[in-house]
Parts: structure tokens; C-alpha cells; sequence
């Protein structure tokens, strides 16, 4: 980016910024909006038995429920490791016994400038006397429940 980016719309998740489309190999000189958002976290997360343990979200866009991994955003102050121990808690109720790091990415390079920290978590257990915020923490469909 060759100037700050100006907001142009903001939500409490998520702002849309314009700046300059820079060295653009088309020529334009159009206006470019990218989405500015803090850097997230995503979680790849097994069982003991080896299940895999996605959460159901209502995406508004889609007009329908999916099934995903959990994630979420790095908080100020807070390591993308605690960020992603604290959406997995959030979101499924559940504990890692071990975390691995895959590797910091960008996922939408075309639209926004923040780094994404793919994570996996082994181990899974239910945290002792903690209510989900979010409906999710079961193994895929078919898997018998959390013990």
C-alpha cells in the first residue's frame, strides 16, 4: 500500500478501507477497498480417539448453518496461542491437551493485509464447568459424543 488506508464503513467486526491501488498492472486508477480486521486464529482439533471437532455457525451471506473449524480474532494484548485456546474454549467447551502451530498465512491476499495463525490442537477434552457461548464441540456427525 503506497497510502494509509481511509475507513470508509466500519462494524464492530470488521472496517472497509480505500487506498491507493498502487503500481496496479491493469493501469487503473481506481479506487481499491480492502477489509481491515485484527489477525485470527484457526483451530484443527482432534479428540483422543482421533475425531475431528468442528462447531455449527449461522453465516448470514450463505443464509444457512455450516460446519467449521473453530476460529476467531487476536485480541489486543493476547498471543495468537491464547487467542486460539480462548476461541476453542469459547466455542466448544473444549481443552487441548497439546498445540502446534501449522503456520502463519494469508488467506485473502487480494482484499486485506493481516496474518491468520492455522493451529492444531490435540488432545480435546471438556473443560470442567464451562458453558459454550456457541452452539459446536461435538465430533463430525455420526461420532459418538464427548465422554
Amino acid at each position: 500500500m503506497t497510502v494509509k488506508p481511509e475507513t470508509v464503513f466500519r462494524t464492530p467486526w470488521f472496517e472497509i478501507a480505500v487506498v491507493d491501488p498502487g503500481p496496479e498492472t491493469s493501469g487503473t486508477k481506481e479506487p481499491y477497498y480492502c477489509l481491515v480486521r485484527p489477525s485470527g486464529v484457526i483451530a484443527f482439533i482432534l479428540d483422543p480417539r482421533g475425531r475431528i471437532v468442528l462447531v455449527e455457525q449461522y453465516r448470514p451471506p450463505l443464509g444457512r448453518t455450516t460446519l467449521e473449524m473453530p476460529a476467531g480474532n487476536v485480541n489486543e494484548g493476547e498471543t495468537p496461542g491464547q487467542a486460539v485456546a480462548r476461541e476453542v474454549l469459547e466455542e466448544t467447551g473444549l481443552l487441548c491437551e497439546r498445540w502446534h502451530q501449522v503456520s502463519p498465512c494469508r488467506l485473502l491476499l487480494h482484499r486485506e493485509n493481516v496474518i491468520d495463525y492455522f493451529y492444531v490442537g490435540l488432545g480435546a477434552r471438556k473443560a470442567d464447568g464451562h458453558e459454550m457461548g456457541e452452539r459446536g464441540g461435538s465430533p463430525l456427525p455420526g461420532a459418538p459424543p464427548f465422554p
